[in-house]
């Protein structure tokens, strides 16, 4: 289990990088690579230990904002 992980993170990690490197994404290209992300973190076992978890409230707010967004403060109208 520790070794996918360490797999998931490490491409997960090189797609940010060449991202972070490379000329911005248009809004439908960042759109799409959050899509991607949202379903590698929704279907990995560790996610769904987490989200089993959660309480209710916050079940909803990810179904409403998506994962990342709840990681990034949407669902509560926080901005970084």
């Amino acid at each position: 289990m520790w070794l996918r992980t360490v797999c998931w993170h490490h491409q997960s990690s090189g797609l940010l990088l060449r991202q972070a490197k490379g000329a911005r994404l248009s809004e439908k290209g960042q759109q799409v690579v959050n899509q991607k992300m949202e379903t590698r973190i929704a279907n990995s076992p560790a996610w769904k230990s987490f989200y089993r978890t959660l309480t209710r409230e916050e079940k909803q707010a990810i179904a409403r904002v998506g994962i990342i967004g709840w990681f990034s403060g949407e669902a509560d109208g926080t901005e970084y």
